[in-house]
């Protein structure tokens, strides 16, 4: 809802950072945008928390109050978000800025409700769970010193890594042309073919033995033909 009123350009008069203007001349246009905003309000939440707030005629005093409303307070909510926090593993097909978006905004939550999150619990999350390809990155991680091991080179270190994985994936999968994996892999593919002459595996119908010798077979028959006589 924050982000629909930034691109209106309504979100000036729902925070208070743009003021009520003292010339007349300002004061409808000003006027224009609170109602604009307090009907975008209305359309976009449901009727029961409209209820709690239609009387209220100022866009500010309306967020301020749904504000109350839907963001929960206290030690409760806290212990709630911080067991969540604990207990976050990374799915091995989540892309890793996503895991990392996910375990931050948790930690935001958290400290937004006055609590207190230490980037290195952060980062035991996030090295927590990762599969065992990582483990390496996560053993350097261990001996750097306490001052270099900050949350930004964590994530810079994990999405490198990612990216270095993801980049030996493919070259194991598509190795270049001329190296030893790419001839290892043609031979490999070859050994799985079926001839569909002989049906035996291992090549091509074109490269069958059996193609080849009755090839050789009637090259010597013709060869060895009386003069005239047609085949």
């Amino acid at each position: 809802m924050e982000q629909y009123l930034i691109v209106n350009e309504l979100w000036g008069v729902v925070s208070g950072k743009e003021t009520e203007p003292t010339s007349e001349a300002e004061m409808a246009g000003f006027l224009q945008k609170q109602e604009t905003a307090r009907a975008d309000i209305a359309l976009h939440i449901s009727s029961s928390r409209w209820s709690a707030v239609r009387l209220e005629a100022d866009p500010k005093k309306i967020w301020d109050k749904l504000q109350r409303l839907n963001r929960p307070r206290g030690f409760g909510t806290r212990i709630a978000l911080r067991r969540k926090l604990i207990k976050m593993r990374k799915d091995p097909k989540m892309p890793m800025s996503k895991w990392i978006a996910s375990v931050r905004d948790v930690a935001h939550q958290i400290k937004g409700l006055k609590g207190d999150v230490p980037d290195e619990e952060v980062i035991v999350i996030l090295t927590n769970s990762l599969p065992k390809s990582y483990a390496p990155l996560v053993a350097q991680l261990d001996n750097m010193e306490e001052t270099d091991c900050t949350i930004s080179h964590v994530i810079t270190c994990l999405i490198g890594e990612e990216r270095r994985q993801a980049a030996g994936r493919h070259q194991e999968n598509h190795p270049e042309k001329g190296s030893l994996a790419f001839h290892m892999e043609r031979r490999k593919r070859r050994e799985e073919v079926t001839c569909f002459r002989c049906g035996k595996r291992g090549h091509y119908r074109s490269n069958c033995p059996e193609e080849q010798g009755r090839g050789e077979n009637r090259s010597k028959k013709v060869g060895s033909a009386r003069p005239g006589t047609l085949y």
